[in-house]
């Protein structure tokens, strides 16, 4: 595992939406759409680079171009490895998110030949769980692949999508970790979208998911690294209830939306974020470095002015942001979609 995470560009390009699997809580909405051929997203890639190059260079802003492949279900893409190997032969690091059905031997021997900085399997705590999440035999599918490429010297992480439907298994993911060679677990949260609405009513509370982030933060376990991106997770590291850069009026950290991320779908269009859904164009109609400057809808998601809830008054506001795919599932699942609306799961904003 490298130490790329550092002043990096997270580019999640989502190569398919066909999956083996149909999970439960699933944020896509079960469509089909066309999938590029290797050549555009190879050109798409080149484009990425040249913007970056031109930044270092115009302004001295050095960034390190993450590629996160991910899907669907990646490996169904017969290409996969060709497009890896142009990718980091192109400077970029490369991170597979699967959730680790497809990876047999052969595959397992094709991923732990390439450069792959991280692979992520999803696993969703114990047997019982995962598999009522993902499918019968799912958990074993997805261990048996974390122990495959943990033997072949990969870094593979487990991570949890967090909701009440596995809130307490954290110890069951350490467990899996350890007894299959993973290197990290990591958790995200549920955003009830797609096919993932019907599980609006498991979301954790403010109160529950602070409790969870408590105990994730006095982690420390000897033999496996225990991680969490999310933004509210922030708040804990804040000092004296009050982070330096809270007088910013542009983001600093936090929700990646808008900032250091963008999301490419299988047929070029480009978001903001996948689970978010807001589009911002499409890369092979308009170059990545004219939307980053000039999309209305990435500068709306840095406009402090935007956020009329008490989200946007909040002293933490230029370091979280909360998640805004979580704040606009929820505030559509009642009637009134909103990108800006708090962030339902913030402490700080809402009592239970």
């Amino acid at each position: 595992m490298s130490d790329a995470w550092r002043n990096e560009f997270l580019i999640q390009w989502h190569l398919t939406e066909r999956c083996n699997l149909s999970c439960r809580h699933c944020y896509q909405e079960g469509r089909t759409r066309t999938e590029l051929p290797l050549d555009e997203i190879a050109g798409i890639l080149r484009a990425f680079t040249a913007t970056f190059n031109a930044w270092k260079e115009e302004y001295g802003m050095v960034f390190q171009p993450r590629l996160q492949v991910t899907g669907g279900e990646p490996l169904i893409r017969r290409d996969l490895f060709d497009l890896l190997d142009f990718a980091s032969e192109s400077g970029f690091t490369l991170s597979l998110l699967t959730n680790g059905a497809l990876v047999d031997d052969s595959t397992a021997d094709a991923i732990a030949a390439r450069e792959i900085d991280l692979v992520q399997i999803s696993l969703e705590g114990g047997s019982k769980t995962h598999d009522a999440v993902r499918g019968a035999g799912a958990f074993e599918k997805a261990t048996s692949a974390a122990r495959r490429l943990s033997e072949r010297g990969q870094f593979v992480s487990f991570n949890m999508t967090l909701s009440r439907l596995n809130a307490g298994e954290v110890d069951s993911l350490i467990e899996a970790g350890n007894g299959t060679g993973a290197s990290r677990i990591s958790f995200s949260r549920l955003v009830p979208s797609g096919s993932g609405l019907e599980l609006a009513d498991a979301i954790l509370m403010p109160r529950e998911l602070k409790e969870v982030y408590e105990e994730l933060n006095q982690r420390n376990e000897p033999a496996i690294e225990v991680v969490c991106r999310d933004p509210l997770m922030g708040l804990f590291s804040a000092r004296d209830g009050r982070p330096a850069s809270a007088k910013e009026e542009m983001p600093v950290g936090g929700c990646s939306a808008g900032l250091a991320a963008i999301t490419v779908l299988p047929d070029g269009t480009a978001m903001a974020c996948r689970r978010l859904g807001l589009v911002i164009g499409n890369l092979l109609e308009t170059p990545f470095r004219e939307l980053w400057v000039e999309s209305p809808e990435l500068w709306s998601l840095r406009s402090r002015e935007n956020y009329t809830g008490r989200c946007g008054s909040c002293a933490r506001w230029a370091v979280c942001r909360g998640c805004r795919a979580v704040a606009n599932a929820v505030s559509a699942g009642a009637g009134k979609p909103d990108v800006f609306a708090d962030d339902p799961q913030c402490w700080l904003m809402r009592a239970d």
